[in-house]
């Protein structure tokens, strides 16, 4: 059971990165930046969300390395994917005002069947 809770959390923790990355680069053109594409690169470490994203990125990649550690390689990356995806969407939604579309929706129901399938 622990195991899973630190799958929970490797996905969770990859979810919340995703989010803080998004937040770090509304609003900041890389290629339009003076003194050019490697300045504007540079420029993203200067913003705090960046790192809040690189530190959930690292502690995700903690837990999923230690849920591995127990659990089988075949059933725990497609469910972190597809778990993943689905609330990244969700999350689009709510925070970035996203769309969802009935394809979108689709998919997403796919995704929940083909995880429910895979945990079998």
């Amino acid at each position: 059971m622990l195991y899973k809770i630190l799958l929970g959390l490797g996905i969770l923790s990859n979810v919340a990165a995703q989010l803080f990355l998004k937040s770090t680069m509304r609003g900041y053109e890389i290629f339009n930046r003076e003194g050019g594409f490697l300045r504007g690169v540079l420029g993203i470490t200067g913003r705090p969300f960046f790192w809040v994203s690189l530190a959930l990125y690292g502690a995700g990649f903690l837990f999923y390395t230690v849920a591995l550690s127990k659990l089988e390689l075949s059933k725990a990356y497609p469910v972190s994917s597809a778990a993943a995806i689905v609330l990244i969407v969700l999350t689009s939604l709510l925070f970035f005002k996203e769309s969802l579309d009935p394809l979108k929706i689709a998919g997403l129901a796919l995704l929940i069947s083909g995880i429910f399938l895979v945990l079998r």
